[in-house]
């Protein structure tokens, strides 16, 4: 599910090959996208608010004029399905993981691989830009990476002893990501300290969100919605 840049439009997509557009105030069903070929879609992302950015099971990554219907490029990642897509704060560029260990950077306008970043041991799960140079990743390896998007060079910032799926950024100087016993994790990464660890959740956390810089929003596997003051 993704939120169109400007808040105006709501998008799911499904395993049948069906992207729903909504209206986010009313949630009246807007639109029903059907592009032939398409199945088993995975992630969805707006790039602006006309294109939408579609994640699939074979490893492609394609761009569609919701509009339209119309496909206005597709590219084969991977063999591997598509399990993440972030876009750049700028939106010229987007990171996109599959089930296997590296992370490819793509050209936004045209889909075109421009970097591949290797240093990850397994899957790929969390993926949030720190500005348009940097980049955060947490793995099923069990480690939290932070990556120089200038050099493709990574540093671990924290290994943990369960796979990091969840990571998001606050815009300033803190990471929040994942951690064993369903707890989150609050860390300056700039000098690598570990400032709180959140509890609430008792199940899985599925998604970390800065709402602002000392607000975190984290959702989980235990059908709960908490808002953290940090």
């Amino acid at each position: 599910m993704a939120l169109s840049p400007r808040g105006n439009f709501l998008a799911a997509g499904t395993s049948i090959g069906k992207v729903f557009v909504f209206d986010p105030i009313s949630f009246s069903l807007l639109k029903t996208i059907i592009i032939t070929g398409i199945e088993n879609i995975l992630v969805v992302r707006f790039l602006n608010e006309n294109q939408l950015l579609l994640g699939l099971m074979d490893g492609t990554v394609r761009l569609v004029d919701w509009n339209s219907n119309r496909e206005l490029y597709r590219v084969k990642v991977e063999l591997d399905p598509v399990n993440n897509i972030r876009l750049s704060p700028n939106r010229k560029s987007m990171a996109v993981t599959t089930g296997a260990s590296t992370i490819k950077i793509l050209r936004a306008a045209d889909g075109k691989i421009v970097q591949e970043l290797d240093g990850h041991k397994d899957t790929i799960y969390g993926l949030v830009f720190s500005g348009t140079r940097r980049l955060f990743s947490g793995s099923k390896d069990m480690t939290l990476r932070l990556w120089n998007l200038a050099t493709g060079n990574s540093k671990v910032l924290y290994k943990s002893s369960f796979f990091i799926n969840s990571v998001a950024w606050n815009g300033k100087n803190l990471v929040a990501f994942h951690l064993p016993n369903y707890e989150i994790g609050i860390m300056n990464y700039l000098t690598g300290s570990m400032l709180k660890r959140l509890k609430g959740h008792s199940a899985f956390i599925n998604t970390l969100f800065f709402i602002s810089p000392d607000r975190l929003l984290s959702s989980g596997n235990d059908a709960r919605i908490f808002i953290h003051k940090i």
